[in-house]
């Protein structure tokens, strides 16, 4: 499953979606399943198949649909007042997140990042373990 939703994540019909507040997500009726559930989806099972395609997904989540989506249902409030305001949402928070410390490994692994920047709500990715949405 988590090979199928991090595809479909990855596919450019979901990259193409508006972030406005309000995208029509009519055509793409996966895309809210798999924003909210990949997590659990990749820490249960993170197959040599999905390594890739996650860490492709995590180092390219700036400005991605997921987020928005993430955010909305993890963090109304914060979301309610910020929604128009770019988002700075880094792979690496995601992966700290939901505790999938392979993820979190292979990408401070990357070259650039930066374990101390800051996502759209403040905070820093790490340390593993302290994550509002686990």
């Amino acid at each position: 499953m988590a090979e199928i939703c991090l595809s479909y994540l990855n596919s450019q019909q979901v990259k193409a979606l508006s972030t406005s507040p309000h995208p029509d997500l009519r055509g793409t009726p996966f895309v809210k399943y798999s924003s909210l559930y990949l997590g659990m989806h990749v820490k249960r099972d993170l197959s040599e198949c999905a390594r890739s395609p996650a860490l492709k997904l995590l180092g390219d989540l700036g400005n991605h649909i997921s987020v928005k989506i993430l955010l909305k249902a993890q963090r109304p409030n914060w979301y309610a007042n910020n929604y128009h305001k770019p988002f700075l949402f880094i792979g690496l928070y995601c992966a700290s997140a939901f505790r999938i410390v392979e993820m979190v490994v292979g990408l401070v692994g990357v070259e650039g990042c930066d374990i101390n920047q800051t996502y759209c709500t403040g905070g820093t990715p790490l340390p593993l373990g302290r994550m509002e949405w686990a």
